[in-house]
């Protein structure tokens, strides 16, 4: 339920090849479980063996090494996927006999930036952080992977400076979708905020703070439902890497990695989970900007953002007709594939 961005396995982005490569690793068809508690591989790191997938109606093989495919359930540490969406699938099934705790202490809950060998992203402009959101059991003092989040702190200043500008930087460290390259579109050439922006102001992304996008939020199967998703921004605010910022940003999307294989997807039924996660981020105070696809939150709860009712909250529309060619060429460009 929790998702935010797919991440496209078609079409690179211009220049964007390797760090489109090492943000997104949803290629050729092989996809990265970021919200399993482990991954497929036995104590000796065997990666031969197999067993068939729990997810009743599929077929295929559970390849034990396979870590950038198989999942296995944390929850109960039992059930095995070949991959996220078979497990997705079999969730209503599963649910009966997995053992994961029926309620959760959210003070239990913490958010770990993780220590990885390879950068996902390093610029002085743009940094990446990626954090496992993980619970420790009050009884034994285990702890498990319950999630997974990224995000991307940007310095204005830093942008500003990045040749052909704040746009250019964005643009140029945007996903395959361009999410932030039309967040940009949003902004002016020196990164203040356009005018009717409902009720966020240009003020409140000032130059000395950084302007911090969530990527992807994905809470594991068996642990949603229990307040966790909401219960991290918070926490996320209190991290080293956020502890300047007073907004965080996001752009809510359907994972189509996560999705259970459907014969005929509707359309009905993709804006139907689509929306079901716009509600669960205006539950948690994200409030929408201008009247664009983004939404945002403000760490100051005496934000005017926190005044409005879900239900006032600015409805979606189609951004106006571009009134200069510079404008017009940074939408086209912000659209492309």
């Amino acid at each position: 339920m929790y998702a935010i961005q797919e991440t496209s396995s078609s079409g690179l982005r211009r220049s964007r090849v390797a760090l489109t490569l090492a943000l997104f690793r949803e290629r050729d068809g092989i996809t990265v479980s970021f919200f399993s508690s482990s991954y497929y591989r036995d104590d000796k790191g065997d990666s031969t063996k197999e067993r068939q997938c729990d997810n009743a109606s599929c077929v295929q093989q559970v390849h034990l090494g396979d870590y950038k495919r198989g999942v296995v359930c944390s929850g109960c540490s039992e059930a095995q996927y070949c991959e996220p969406r078979c497990q997705e699938a079999s969730w209503l099934s599963h649910e009966a006999t997995c053992t994961v705790p029926l309620s959760v202490d959210l003070k239990a809950i913490r958010v770990r930036v993780k220590e990885d060998e390879e950068e996902y992203l390093d610029d002085s402009a743009i940094t990446g952080v990626d954090i496992d959101i993980q619970y420790t059991y009050p009884e034994t003092n285990a702890t498990v992977k319950v999630g997974h989040a990224f995000l991307q702190v940007i310095d204005i200043a830093e942008a500003l400076a990045f040749p052909f500008g704040f746009f250019g930087c964005l643009d140029e460290f945007s996903g395959p979708d361009g999410e932030l390259a039309r967040l940009a579109l949003h902004f002016d050439d020196f990164a203040r905020l356009r005018p009717n922006n409902g009720c966020w102001q240009p003020a409140d992304f000032d130059y000395g703070e950084p302007l911090v996008f969530l990527t992807k939020l994905v809470v594991d199967v068996p642990w949603r439902g229990k307040g966790i998703g909401s219960d991290i921004f918070s926490k996320l605010f209190e991290l080293r890497e956020l502890s300047e910022a007073g907004i965080i940003v996001t752009y809510p999307n359907v994972l189509h990695y996560l999705e259970p294989k459907m014969d005929k997807p509707t359309r009905a039924a993709y804006q139907a989970k689509e929306d079901g996660i716009i509600k669960f981020y205006q539950k948690s105070a994200f409030r929408r900007l201008a009247s664009s696809e983004f939404f945002c939150l403000a760490k100051d709860p005496t934000h005017p953002s926190h005044s409005i009712p879900i239900d006032q909250d600015a409805p979606y529309q189609d951004l106006p007709p571009p009134k200069t060619d510079e404008e017009a060429l940074q939408r086209y460009m912000a659209m492309m594939p």
